[in-house]
């Protein structure tokens, strides 16, 4: 039993932290840390500058 509370209660505190955390950095109009489209969009145009700057496009 008292194993079980040595790890459960800093696992509900780090979930407590985290749920302030995202209500402060919501609560103060910020971009949230995991966009997934902008992640997307980042990726895509990185993939289509590798095909030019490696030459694998065929001159």
């Amino acid at each position: 039993m008292f194993l079980a509370l040595i790890i459960a209660v800093p696992i509900v505190l780090l979930l407590i932290w985290a749920v302030i955390f995202d209500l402060k950095q919501r609560r103060r109009n910020q971009p949230t840390t995991h966009d997934a489209s902008g992640i997307a969009t980042r990726t895509r145009n990185l993939a289509e500058g590798k095909g030019s700057e490696w030459g694998a496009g065929g001159t």
